[in-house]
């Protein structure tokens, strides 16, 4: 299952904030060890609505210069691809040949984020290439 090869976990080194903080206040939120690539976002009711992640951040500050203050759902990759708890690590390896993501969100039956395979964590379980 895709929940045993996560590195990244919800409540330990994974970050989820409200999509409703500014880009600045995702960004500051604290990781502890080696950080994800990504932010999870949620709704009030702590459901995935989006991820953002470094590349993301990269393109919005080269574009705007007041971007960090904008409302993180505005610039989010909203209802992005993800798996489900019970999906296999064979599903991440589809998802990563067929759409090009390098950062998935595994979420439970409700829609609450569970953790975020990196596609760095595939290369090292040697089922993709770089």
């Amino acid at each position: 299952r895709v929940t045993e090869a996560l590195r990244f976990r919800v409540g330990h080194n994974l970050p989820v904030v409200n999509q409703n903080v500014t880009v600045r206040e995702a960004c500051e939120v604290n990781q502890a060890g080696r950080r994800a690539g990504a932010v999870l976002l949620v709704d009030d009711a702590g459901r995935l609505t989006g991820i953002f992640t470094d590349g993301d951040l990269r393109r919005l500050v080269l574009k705007e210069r007041d971007g960090m203050s904008r409302a993180v759902r505005e610039v989010m990759t909203a209802r992005p691809r993800h798996l489900l708890t019970d999906s296999l690590v064979r599903d991440a390896v589809r998802l990563v040949q067929e759409y090009r993501v390098d950062e998935i969100p595994v979420v439970d039956h409700d829609g609450k984020p569970v953790g975020l395979i990196d596609i760095q964590d595939l290369v090292a379980m040697k089922v993709v290439r770089e």
